[in-house]
């Protein structure tokens, strides 16, 4: 792709074994982790947030999985990639950049 648009031709899934795959354009289903999750929130081909069968909270950049918390039960993210998750005593949190 040679346009600006190019980081928005995919779409994001979560398989039925649980692991996540990008469909991009030229129609391939890519893996893109290592471990089930059960929940996906994508900014851009760049930039997802995930919640994992463990209820861990990871944030997948530039391709490398990040930690980011334990504990959570639902994640996630704003117009400005902002991250919001709710814990598991169900508390509201915003993410420091």
């Amino acid at each position: 792709m040679d346009d600006d648009y190019s980081d928005y031709r995919s779409l994001w899934i979560i398989g039925s074994d649980h692991y996540i795959y990008k469909y991009s354009t030229n129609k391939k289903y890519i893996a893109i982790s290592e471990s089930p999750f059960k929940q996906i929130k994508v900014f851009n081909d760049q930039y997802i947030i995930g919640i994992d069968i463990n209820n861990n909270l990871w944030k997948y950049r530039d391709g490398n999985w990040v930690l980011i918390r334990n504990n959570v039960k639902y994640a996630t993210l704003n117009y400005l990639g902002e991250i919001y998750f709710i814990d598991n005593d169900n508390l509201v949190f915003k993410m420091k950049s």
